[in-house]
């Protein structure tokens, strides 16, 4: 999945412990989060780039203040 333009790599585990410690919990839970920083061709790159010009130019100018 992406966050903003960062591809990243999320894993959630959920587990029970069939024996544990005394006072500890018989549950654990386990998150995991890798932020990828994929190599990309040239062309590739200003492919992307020229895809964010055109979402900058598709966006309404911010109302101006008198």
């Amino acid at each position: 999945m992406k966050i903003g333009n960062q591809p990243v790599n999320i894993q959630t585990q959920f587990f029970g412990n069939a024996k544990y410690p005394t006072g500890a919990s018989p549950w654990g839970m386990r998150l995991q989060i890798a932020l990828l920083f994929p190599k990309i061709s040239q062309q590739e790159e200003k492919m992307m780039l020229q895809k964010k010009l055109q979402q900058l130019d598709q966006q309404t100018p911010p109302p101006q203040k008198k």
